[in-house]
């Protein structure tokens, strides 16, 4: 019997954000949306950004990192090799490793969808997540 590897999930930094403003547990919105174990990966980059993001008072950004830290184990950080844009990051790591881009930016998903890559993002109902397959 075959035995099929757990996708890997790119967390970017708008679906944190968008997760704690809809009072969303990320994870668990995950986990609805995907139907099976997965592993959520996080780029130091995107924690990074909410560490930028805390600093010039944006006091959702705090929360999110707290939100991290308190899940630390749902979730693995990775450190790229890759000197870009977090958006950049995101797709690289994702394109390399069949992963699935998860994120509330239309047009990073856009982006995302171009080059075959499978998205986890808001659904209209603003209330739970939905994967787009290619």
């Amino acid at each position: 019997m075959k035995k099929t590897k757990e996708p890997k999930v790119f967390i970017d930094t708008s679906l944190i954000l968008f997760a704690l403003e809809r009072r969303l547990d990320l994870f668990e919105a995950i986990d609805e949306a995907l139907g099976k174990s997965y592993r959520a990966i996080i780029p130091e980059e995107v924690i990074s950004e909410l560490k930028r993001l805390s600093q010039n008072k944006h006091g959702l950004a705090t929360v999110a990192l707290e939100f991290l830290k308190k899940n630390k184990e749902k979730y693995d950080v990775i450190r790229s090799a890759i000197q870009k844009p977090v958006d950049e990051i995101l797709l690289e790591l994702a394109a390399e490793q069949d992963g699935i881009v998860a994120t509330a930016d239309n047009r990073l998903a856009r982006r995302a969808r171009r080059i075959k890559l499978s998205v986890l993002m808001p659904w209209k109902s603003r209330r739970k997540l939905i994967l787009l397959c290619l």
